[in-house]
């Protein structure tokens, strides 16, 4: 699919202008962050058509149906167990629901989480909570629920405890990271430090992942609250500064990498790391609880 700017729905002629998030349903649908088409892209399990899902591709915030939805920069998308899907909006403060409506029989969208014009950090309940921006978001099918980063403000990870009928109801808590202090430690989940976070993942488990990019690992925050390194030694480099640089043999800690970005990971515990300043994605095997 070409990389060119524009809206454009033909198999391999497919335009898209600055995708970011991505993720999939049970049923193989593909859905994009088109970020600054201010759209929602589904590619279906075929791989031949693409489609524009949700947003009028109009610049705003607006909830509806598929053509009456506006985003101001969706960046992430995350699909729950029932193939209800969530986008988060930086620009809108906000976490947006997608879903089917039988009454009406169209996809709508509905603001959940967050509200533009509450501005700040606060954990709470529904659209009361706040948040300074949202870039990322996903799913855990092990207990249900959605957790949230943010990439430069907030510096902390979210979980997100969706109540079954009434939103409004649903809770927001920190479980991770230190509010506007940047850093880099590891340690009990409140107290660990991060600098800019633009990767997350939930595996099997619930162990949580994120790329810390500017701290150039990957960090885990394990069930029982204690975060930790696992891929990266840390150091900012090169490949021709650092003789390590293409070290992929070994403890997963030996690893240099550079700006990682986007996570992944699968059945098996496997994480695959897009290392945007290495150029090449880096899959990382776990053995037991050790990722080598």
């Amino acid at each position: 699919m070409d990389g060119k700017e524009g809206r454009m729905d033909v198999h391999l002629r497919v335009f898209f202008f600055g995708p970011r998030g991505i993720s999939m349903d049970s049923k193989g649908n593909i859905y994009i962050a088109d970020t600054a088409n201010y759209i929602i892209r589904q590619i279906t399990p075929d791989g031949k058509e693409v489609y524009d899902f949700a947003g009028s591709g109009l610049y705003g915030s607006k909830d509806g149906t598929m053509d009456e939805m506006r985003f101001l920069w969706p960046t992430d998308v995350a699909v729950d167990l029932n193939d209800t899907i969530y986008v988060c909006d930086p620009m809108d403060r906000s976490i947006r629901k997608i879903y089917w409506d039988d009454f009406f029989n169209v996809w709508m969208s509905d603001t959940v989480i967050g509200h533009k014009l509450l501005h700040g950090y606060e954990d709470g309940f529904g659209k009361i909570a706040k948040f300074q921006d949202v870039t990322n978001i996903a799913f855990s099918g092990f207990d249900n629920h959605l957790y949230s980063t943010s990439k430069m403000h907030d510096r902390r990870i979210r979980k997100i405890k969706p109540h079954s009928i009434m939103w409004e109801k649903s809770e927001i808590v920190t479980i991770a990271g230190t509010h506007d202090v940047i850093g880099y430690l590891d340690g009990p989940n409140l107290l660990a430090l991060f600098s800019s976070i633009e990767g997350l993942a939930v595996d099997s488990k619930n162990n949580i992942f994120v790329s810390d990019t500017m701290n150039h690992v990957i960090r885990r925050i394990s069930p029982d609250g204690f975060v930790s390194t696992v891929v990266g030694d840390g150091r900012i480099l090169d490949e021709w500064a650092n003789p390590d640089f293409f070290h992929l043999e070994g403890s997963s800690r030996l690893v240099s990498l550079s700006y990682p970005k986007g996570i992944a990971v699968d059945k098996s515990g496997n994480l695959y790391i897009a290392d945007s300043g290495g150029f090449r994605i880096v899959k990382v095997v776990r053995m037991n609880d050790e990722w080598v």
